[in-house]
This record gives structure tokens, sequence and C-alpha cells, in this order.
């Protein structure tokens, strides 16, 4: 249920207050209070060339919103790279962290283990 209260001088203005009541529901944007959803692998896992100190690994992360917009994608690895990290690492593991941003600034992260092993 809509309640208006207004103050009506003319039947023109109740007609245009009338009609806003109606579309209002359906042109208002809604705030955006959800966070993106974030989809990251639990952890990579490599092997390294014989002789080698590293490893080569790409990682894959996507997102969505619940709003339909575009997400940003960021990590603490590669600026350039966002929702996808392919690089050498060391042997051991290495933890990059995504952040995925919607347009309302909400904020979905994860983690992700890159283990490396040497051969």
């Amino acid at each position: 249920m809509l309640r208006l209260w207004c103050t009506v001088r003319s039947s023109a203005q109740l007609r245009v207050a009338f009609a806003l009541a109606l579309i209002e529901p359906f042109w208002l944007p809604h705030a955006d209070h959800e966070a993106p959803v974030l989809h990251c692998p639990a952890s990579v896992s490599v092997f390294t060339a014989a002789g080698q100190p590293w490893g080569d690994a790409t990682v894959f992360t996507t997102a969505i919103d619940n709003s339909g917009m575009p997400v940003t994608i960021h990590n603490n690895h590669s600026e350039s790279s966002g929702g996808q990290v392919s690089d050498s690492f060391p042997i051991g593991q290495t933890v990059i962290t995504f952040k995925a941003t919607d347009e309302a600034g909400n904020v979905a992260r994860c983690n992700v283990a890159v283990f490396v092993v040497g051969a």
C-alpha cells in the first residue's frame, strides 16, 4: 500500500501527484546493500621444472552482483590483472587476496593459496 500526503491547489496538481505515486516504485533506484559474489578457487598447486626455483601458475576469479551491474576485481599481486593472476611463483606458498567491488561500493574478498612444489 502506498500512502501519499500532499497539499493540492488544483486538479492538475492532483493528477501529477497521483501519476508520480503510480510510477515512483518502478523508476526510483533501489539501494544496493548486498556484496557481490566472488568465485575463487580454494588453492592452486603446481610443480617446478627440474632445477627451477619457481613454478608457473594461473589463478582465475569471477564476480557477479545482484544488481546486474559490472563488478571490479583487484588483487594484491598485480594491479593490472584484476580477476586473473598468471605469474611465476617461488617454491612454497603464496597467498593472493582478491577484492570485488560493485558500483554501490559493496565489497567481497577471498584468498587463494598458490602452492609450488619443487620437482
